[in-house]
């Protein structure tokens, strides 16, 4: 992904939401947010999709949509943290330089 890519899809966003500048986690979930939505898919991430499709291939509609929700709820708590943690490390770093 461009820099440039990121800094367009930041300011649409900004143009569209009301921004709380005094809430630090705002603004960090501001970035993330707009860091995920233009990742692209990830090839091995479908792939495991696909091994538990297939695992879950004699279940019930209605059992494999909560194990699929939960593990879609997961992975997206994993990368907001890991963004997130990532974001909080360099501002630490930069504090720490200066």
């Amino acid at each position: 992904m461009e820099v440039s890519e990121y800094i367009r899809a930041l300011q649409k966003r900004i143009q569209n939401e009301t921004l709380q500048l005094g809430d630090h986690d705002g603004v960090i979930d501001l970035l993330c947010e707009s860091y995920l939505e233009l990742q692209k898919p990830d090839e091995h991430l479908d792939q495991g999709f696909d091994v538990l499709n297939q695992v879950m291939n004699s279940m019930e509609m209605d059992e494999m949509d909560k194990i699929i929700y939960t593990v879609c709820d997961l992975c997206q708590e994993y990368q907001r943290n890991g963004f997130t943690a990532g974001i909080k490390v360099a501002a630490h770093l930069l504090n720490e330089l200066q």
